[in-house]
């Protein structure tokens, strides 16, 4: 299984210093990353696997929620194709490959 080949946000906004993305991911994953917004993730729907920091790796779906710490590496793997609800605070100039 590779990285995600299809991120398509279908709603971003920039509302009071925050960044709100809505991802339909295919099974893959993300690879580790970081960045300097906190991040909190709501799976609305699907099955995933989250590694957060030295953290232990959750099983998360549907109504599962985290919180990424500023600056925490972290990583994602779909098990099955699903729905990612991320806020980002302060707002994100930029994701990666992505415009916000």
């Amino acid at each position: 299984m590779g990285p995600c080949k299809v991120r398509c946000v279908h709603y971003r906004d920039k509302i009071g210093g925050k960044t709100i993305a809505l991802w339909n991911d295919p099974a893959g994953f993300s690879l580790d990353h970081s960045h300097r917004e906190k991040q909190l993730t709501a799976i609305l729907a699907g099955k995933f696997r989250l590694r957060v920091g030295d953290n232990p790796v959750e099983q998360l779906g549907p109504g599962s929620t985290a919180s990424i710490a500023p600056d925490v590496p972290h990583s994602i793997e779909a098990k099955a194709a699903g729905i990612v609800l991320d806020i980002f605070t302060p707002r994100r100039v930029q994701i990666p490959g992505r415009d916000v």
